[in-house]
């Protein structure tokens, strides 16, 4: 059976030096969508796995992403 709710984590404020637990990122819960709430041309996605990359912490920071020529 499929959840009926699912989290996201969301940048709450950007960090200065550290993260601080409960203040730089916020869970937010959502309603999950099934098939009847799609419209045309979109699609439901099931993540298996999830990536954190070191470089997130540049993102955290408000550098720029390396553009690729």
């Amino acid at each position: 059976m499929a959840q009926s709710t699912y989290q996201s984590v969301v940048l709450a404020k950007r960090p200065t030096s550290l993260i601080v637990p409960g203040e730089t990122f916020t869970v937010k819960e959502h309603k999950a969508l099934t098939a009847a709430d799609l419209r045309d041309g979109e699609v439901l996605v099931d993540t298996l796995y999830l990536s954190l990359d070191p470089a997130m912490r540049g993102w955290l920071n408000g550098e720029d992403l390396p553009r690729l020529t």
